[in-house]
């Protein structure tokens, strides 16, 4: 029986060295990924830009990493300026979500919409809550791509790895180097309207998509609208978001004006069943605009408004007009100098 009893006792050490030894060796894994994510450091110059006088003296990623999910600054690196109503900014894909460390592809820790610790990127949105803990935002979620397949689910999320060594940020200004497609992404604002400039080296299936039920978190989008107007090089529309607050008053309502500098070569929508080439209207919950073009630089200029397309419209023409995206960088810098 005493012979039994030291078995039964041996084997329950074993079993739990075992299991320690397993544990160990995750939490080892887990923290050999994620410092050799967030070891390579950001800039805050590239060979195109620098920061201001003081500009210099600020580091865009503060308050962006941190244990998840809430000891957290809920912060954001991208671009904004003064008081602006657009905070165009990154978003990116946790590994390990904080609801459930098995099931991976969540959207960022940060409630903000980017989490330091992430090596993926969504795309970048136009609107966010800094320091709230809140996920109120993320509308309209552009993302590039020279590498769409024909047959590309648009039910997934689709992404781009990324090194914190290619991204640079400073007030006014934030831009990321995709090198797993060569892409190079440049963003700044003025106080309602967001710039993108997308530098597609030696690509030639060069691709927007533009999901415009976009939120952060997982509290969803409704009623949204797209409409294309391939002979403006133009698209419009709306989204009704469910975030934190805006959530418990039945959601927020915004309007979006995206202007391009160049013609589309092929578009479509994917209205959350199928995904119709040539198609200028779509109304849905799940709607994702694919807009081809043939010059490898694309500039696109998008007007946000709470109150309407018109007001969006009017927005962007006041704030940016005939200005290069290289003036809004000087202005954007100088805002908050």
């Amino acid at each position: 029986m005493r012979s039994l009893f030291k078995k039964i006792i041996k084997y329950f050490l074993y079993t739990l060295g075992v299991l320690i030894s397993i544990f160990l060796l995750v939490i080892i894994g887990i923290w050999l990924k994620y410092t050799s994510i967030i070891n390579p450091v950001p800039e805050n110059k590239n060979d195109f830009f620098e920061p201001a006088q003081y500009g210099k003296l600020v580091n865009n990623f503060i308050g962006t990493g941190g244990f998840p999910a809430w000891i957290c600054g809920m912060n954001f690196p991208g671009a904004t300026v003064p008081f602006g109503m657009v905070r165009l900014s990154p978003e990116t894909i946790s590994l390990f979500p904080d609801n459930n460390l098995l099931i991976p592809d969540k959207k960022a820790l940060n409630t903000s919409g980017y989490y330091y610790g992430d090596n993926r990127m969504l795309g970048f949105s136009h609107t966010r809550l800094a320091g709230t803990g809140a996920t109120d935002g993320g509308h309209f979620l552009f993302t590039p791509t020279s590498s769409l397949p024909s047959n590309i689910d648009y039910q997934k999320d689709f992404y781009h790895h990324f090194s914190h060594a290619d991204e640079t940020a400073f007030p006014g200004y934030y831009s990321v180097k995709f090198e797993d497609e060569n892409i190079f992404t440049e963003l700044s604002t003025t106080k309602r309207t967001g710039l993108h400039r997308y530098t597609f080296t030696g690509n030639t299936n060069n691709s927007i998509l533009i999901k415009v039920t976009n939120s952060t978190g997982d509290r969803g989008a409704k009623d949204g609208r797209v409409m294309i107007f391939p002979d403006q090089n133009k698209i419009e529309g709306s989204v009704r978001t469910f975030g934190t607050f805006a959530g418990r008053y039945k959601g927020q309502k915004i309007y979006f004006v995206a202007k391009f500098d160049h013609i589309f070569s092929g578009y479509g929508i994917w209205d959350g069943t199928k995904f119709t080439k040539n198609s200028k209207d779509a109304n849905s919950d799940n709607l994702i605009v694919n807009l081809s073009f043939n010059d490898p630089i694309i500039n696109v200029k998008v007007g946000i408004s709470y109150v309407s397309i018109e007001n969006a419209r009017l927005n962007m023409k006041k704030e940016v007009g005939d200005y290069t995206f290289d003036e809004i960088v000087e202005k954007a810098k100088q805002s908050w100098e």
